[in-house]
């Protein structure tokens, strides 16, 4: 899959890097089953997490847009 990452603090360049395939299995099977709604957050939650490590280890990213940048582009993927 490839992502393209973009913030204020790169000016307007973004950051474009492959994440390896995700293959989730058993979702939903501990309690009988999952919603379309659930097994769509765990995707979506997966593919975050694997987004969010690939920032972390670019330093390109740390170049162009500096501490603040890699802070700004992880801020969109982290949920409160």
């Amino acid at each position: 899959m490839h992502v393209t990452v973009t913030t204020p603090a790169l000016r307007g360049q973004g950051l474009t890097f492959d994440i390896p395939d995700v293959e989730l299995r058993d979702v939903g099977r501990d309690k009988g089953g999952a919603t379309a709604g659930e097994i769509a957050n765990e995707v979506s939650g997966t593919l975050e997490q694997k987004i969010a490590q690939k920032l972390l280890t670019r330093m390109d990213l740390l170049r162009q847009g500096g501490v603040q940048g890699a802070i700004d582009a992880l801020r969109g993927l982290i949920k409160k």
